[in-house]
């Protein structure tokens, strides 16, 4: 299973230096124990430029994701309960381990790869054979290996 995710800059940032382990969603992110979360950073990065390996994934209301995660989110109590405002129940993506891509891909390559390509706005699910999860593999190998 794969899937591709936006983030900040500082959040990919901490989650390839191990300072976050966790990336939290308000939406449920169905992904397997082994599966790779392919992240975005956004502007002024605008690229593909990380690969993480999926621990597991925790749905629950948020009090129980903060008890499990909080000093492992890259969030404060109170940037938490903004985040998670309004909801029951929200989702928490817990990371093995993550890697910075040897060969990022800039936005502008992968428009020029793809045509219309758009970083979601939530996630996206990555089909076996896609074009775009076939080039995510080719320019994340190196950082592939390393995490197996």
């Amino acid at each position: 299973e794969n899937i591709l995710i936006s983030l900040s800059p500082q959040f990919t940032e901490a989650l390839a230096q191990g300072s976050k382990t966790v990336e939290l969603r308000r939406r449920h992110v169905r992904i397997s124990p082994g599966g790779k979360v392919w992240i975005y950073s956004k502007s002024p990065h605008a690229m593909v430029e990380a690969v993480g390996i999926v621990k597991r994934t925790v749905f629950a209301n948020p009090s129980h994701i903060w008890r499990l995660y909080g000093p492992h989110s890259g969030l404060t109590r109170d940037e938490f309960d903004d985040y998670f405002a309004g909801i029951d129940n929200g989702c928490a993506i817990e990371f093995l381990n993550v890697h910075l891509l040897p060969r990022p891909a800039k936005l502008s390559m992968l428009r020029q790869h793809f045509g219309t390509f758009h970083p979601p706005q939530f996630f996206k699910y990555l089909r076996p054979g896609s074009r775009e999860l076939n080039y995510f593999e080719r320019i994340g190998a190196a950082s592939l290996k390393a995490a197996a």
